[in-house]
């Protein structure tokens, strides 16, 4: 029995479908499992982990100057806000406000060590 092009066609379109369903189902599964994990990891005083990494947040050395924290935190905050990446999606939208309170954490824990 010989295939049609139209059947043939008709096969493979369903196969790519049914991949693409597929592979967003599995990636989508992936993402909340390991967003799960990482809210559990996230037992910790934020207060406490800015006070000892707020350099390293910032990419300054630990006896930075303010104005290159200012430089820093302008830099890190124009490419982490979450406006940035609103049109990319919720996901790497929610990600983005994470960094962002990160890195305003860390900088208004710098502006008052320097103060």
């Amino acid at each position: 029995m010989k295939m049609t092009n139209s059947e043939l066609i008709a096969i493979l379109f369903g196969a790519f479908i049914g991949y693409w369903v597929v592979s967003k189902l599995i990636t989508k599964s992936i993402i909340n499992s390991n967003s799960k994990k990482n809210n559990k990891d996230k037992i910790y005083d934020k207060d406490e982990i800015v006070e000892e990494q707020w350099f390293e947040i910032l990419k300054v050395s630990p006896n930075a100057t303010f104005d290159e924290i200012n430089t820093a935190y302008k830099s890190l905050i124009s490419q982490y806000h979450p406006d940035k990446v609103a049109s990319l999606g919720d996901e790497l939208k929610s990600l983005a406000e994470e960094k962002s309170k990160s890195i305003n954490a860390a900088y208004h824990f710098a502006i008052k060590k320097h103060r």
